[in-house]
């Protein structure tokens, strides 16, 4: 979960010219460009990036059409596994004294995030920033 991990599929060119196949994705947390060029009698590899954001067992196709050798579709079996659970350090201070820990978050989307968060301990624990707002595949 949260990891993205490609898949490469080779595209043949049996013709003596360029042919551009127009790329259909779908299936949630797959990725890839549209278009897709193969040089003439040759093989070519588009790579279809899977980032999912949710755990479980997806379905999802991918295809790709060109009206001189047609179209080619795949019927993909999406699986997303939950990440171990990361234990933080123990945080130590004396009294009266204040310790920190800095926790990285990472954003795998191509949109911006706002983090929520909650304390259950508001008296001894505070989030800073208050306001946690990742950038499309960026990390705070």
């Amino acid at each position: 979960m949260r990891k993205a991990v490609g898949v490469e599929i080779s595209l043949d060119n049996p013709l003596k010219e360029p042919i551009t196949f127009e790329v259909f994705i779908n299936g949630e947390g797959l990725l890839g460009d549209t278009s897709f060029i193969v040089d003439p009698k040759k093989t070519g590899i588009y790579e279809l990036i899977y980032s999912p954001l949710k755990t479980g067992k997806f379905s999802g196709t991918i295809g790709f059409l060109n009206e001189k050798v047609g179209e080619f579709w795949y019927d993909l079996t999406l699986t997303c596994d939950e990440n171990p659970i990361i234990n933080l350090e123990l945080i130590e201070c004396e009294l009266g004294k204040v310790g920190k820990q800095i926790i990285t978050l990472e954003n795998p989307t191509s949109h911006e995030q706002t983090i929520d968060y909650r304390i259950t301990n508001t008296t001894n624990f505070e989030v800073i920033p208050e306001k946690i707002v990742i950038g499309s595949y960026e990390s705070a």
